[in-house]
């Protein structure tokens, strides 16, 4: 039970991190390009569909992923973490999260989303990736239409 917490209390601050770095004042306001956090989606073929800059666009994306952590079950957490991509998973999209620093040097993560299974894999932050999750419905059904959303 300990053991849950604490990978969870990881997880959970990792994904903070992320929407800290994604959500802060770093996005581009017209004087310098050198600060962005962009969310690119690719098809299964790697091509690319679209891109979001506004940072209303990578806030809500953020917050989306981050929220899908943060509701998972604490007592079934290793269960709920721990997720099998099965073989059969068909990907339906990959969405890229980027965030330039200063300096200008890149951070990257990928999430998976499937087409056949309600999972979002993670990768891209070491030491705790890959990590797959079983998404609710509702974000599921919003991570499969990215061509659909609207700001």
């Amino acid at each position: 039970m300990k053991k849950q917490s604490i990978i969870l209390s990881c997880l959970f601050f990792s994904f903070l991190f992320i929407m800290t770095a994604c959500s802060s004042n770093s996005f581009d306001n017209g004087n310098s390009n050198e600060n962005s956090d962009v969310v690119t989606v690719y098809d299964p073929n790697g091509k690319k569909l679209t891109e979001f800059t506004e940072e209303e666009d990578v806030v809500y994306f953020s917050e989306l992923i981050g929220n899908s952590v943060e509701n998972m079950d604490e007592d079934n957490v290793m269960s709920t973490l721990y997720k099998s991509v099965p073989k059969d998973a068909e990907l339906s999209f990959k969405y890229v999260f980027t965030h330039t620093k200063d300096n200008g040097k890149q951070t990257t993560v990928d999430f998976y989303v499937y087409k056949n299974y309600p999972y979002l894999t993670l990768k891209g932050i070491p030491v705790i990736s890959p990590l797959t999750w079983e998404l609710s419905e509702e974000d599921n059904n919003i991570l499969q239409k990215p061509l659909e959303y609207k700001n």
